[in-house]
This record gives structure tokens, sequence and C-alpha cells, in this order.
């Protein structure tokens, strides 16, 4: 976050807009029945996170990285706004990390499964952005957009 004209963009779009904190039931709802559907085209049952490493890419509140907690995942989350990291997802915070999701700054073959969820669209380079996700996928590993 560099201006204090971008924070409050922010939390306009987000909280005032968006309502994104009224909404995380619902949310996280949405993203357990994709999981669900995705299960039945991959290699391994998405729902059963337990041994594995998740990261949600564009992470905002945090929802997703909740629920793939919940699911078993050691999930990880990150999102280029300080904002959301600091102030709506305290209760996760040492699981989130601030990045440009152009440049993720982990690993090659750290994850098991990647999730994006309403980012690819706001990306000014979604070639680069998938390089970098299936560079830190491990062999195997699931990368599911919505």
């Amino acid at each position: 976050m560099n201006t204090k004209r971008e924070k409050n963009f922010e939390t306009w779009y987000f909280e005032d807009w968006h309502h994104y904190n009224k909404k995380r039931i619902a949310i996280q709802k949405l993203y357990y029945a994709v999981l669900r559907w995705a299960t039945e085209f991959v290699p391994f049952n998405l729902m059963d996170g337990k041994a594995k490493i998740a990261l949600d890419v564009g992470c905002a509140h945090g929802y997703t990285v909740e629920l793939l907690t919940h699911l078993g995942y050691d999930a990880y989350g990150c999102d280029i706004s300080r904002l959301y990291l600091c102030e709506y997802a305290r209760d996760i915070a040492s699981s989130l990390v601030a990045c440009d999701a152009h440049k993720l700054p982990f690993h090659e073959g750290s994850f098991n499964i990647i999730t994006v969820f309403e980012l690819l669209e706001h990306l000014n380079d979604q070639h680069e952005f998938l390089d970098n996700c299936f560079r830190c996928l491990k062999p195997k590993g699931i990368l599911v957009l919505q």
C-alpha cells in the first residue's frame, strides 16, 4: 500500500461496495463446492489436505486459506494488498505473504495445490502469472482457477 488514496480505494472496493466481510460463509461454501467438483478431474482428493501444502493467490481476507486449513492443508495465502493482510486477516496473518502475483516469492515445487479465485482477470500478464504458478507447483500438483 503506497498511498492513503490507494487504501481508501481498497476500503471502498472491498468493504463498502462488495461487503466481503459479510460474505465469509458464502464465499467459503462456493469455493468448497468448486474444490469438491474439481476433485473428480484430478489425481488426488482435493478435500483431503492431510500432508499437503496449499497456496491461495489473491487471498484478500484469507477466507480460502481458512477453508484449506480446515480441510487439513498446511495453507498459505498471498495478496498484493497489505490492507487485507494487516487489517482483515489478522487471525491467519502468519500464513500470509504480501507480494505481486506476477512474482510469486516461493521456491520451485513448493505446493500440492494452488487456488486462484476471481483474480486472473485483474492481472496484467496472465501468461507470466501462470508460468509462476506452475513453477511453484510440485510434480502432479493441481492449479484450480476460477
